[in-house]
């Protein structure tokens, strides 16, 4: 059950380059040609869309989209995740004036130190929107790091597979539960995992 919302924020992830130049999130039928490439962000994007029908007060900078070009990167030319986010959300729909940016992070912990820091000047509860696989990583994030202390009380954690599959099973049920037995997907599991161990430890590599 998820608890009452104020604002959403959309985690960004990768992008993937059509033949034709276009950019856009990855889906799950990206695992089968691009492995960790595909890992599903457009899910992220379809679930906060749908969160945004729920809130009661749709107010500029309701929902968050979060991402940048990616570490290390130096293409100008290259859009930032963030801004394709809003440029699909806008496609399905979400007038754009509810959307505010953060083009810069280039990892989940940027992201949610950047959020810490915009929610620090608001009030009510943040509904974090991942995938199923990635939310706990942004728990040992939230639990391990004194920096990102005010998520604490302040953020849900919601799973983009979850609210897909509540609001049309037929849809993505099997398509999900395909994607999770993949071999590519088992692979990005275990990164995971192996981050949070990370985290826990004092271990992990932080990028900004």
């Amino acid at each position: 059950m998820i608890k009452k919302i104020d604002i959403i924020t959309v985690l960004g992830g990768s992008l993937f380059k059509e033949a034709d130049g276009n950019w856009r999130t990855t889906s799950f039928e990206d695992l089968q040609h691009n492995g960790a490439a595909g890992m599903g962000d457009n899910l992220r994007v379809i679930a906060g869309n749908l969160l945004f029908q729920t809130l009661h007060r749709k107010l500029p900078g309701s929902v968050l989209v979060s991402g940048g070009r990616g570490k290390n990167c130096n293409d100008s030319a290259k859009p930032t995740v963030s801004s394709i986010m809003k440029k699909e959300l806008i496609a399905l729909g979400l007038p754009g004036k509810f959307i505010a940016e953060d083009p810069h992070s280039n990892s989940t912990y940027a992201q949610l130190l950047w959020l810490s820091k915009y929610m620090n000047n608001k009030t009510g509860i943040v509904g974090i929107v991942s995938n199923e696989y990635h939310l706990p990583r942004i728990q040992a994030f939230i639990d391990w790091r004194p920096e990102l202390n005010l998520l604490c009380d302040r953020a849900a954690l919601i799973s983009a597979e979850q609210i897909l599959t509540a609001k049309d099973p037929k849809k993505w049920r099997e398509k999900i539960s395909d994607a999770y037995r993949t071999s590519a997907m088992q692979d990005i599991i275990a990164r995971e995992k192996n981050g949070i161990e990370n985290i826990k430890k004092g271990q992990y590599k932080f990028y900004v």
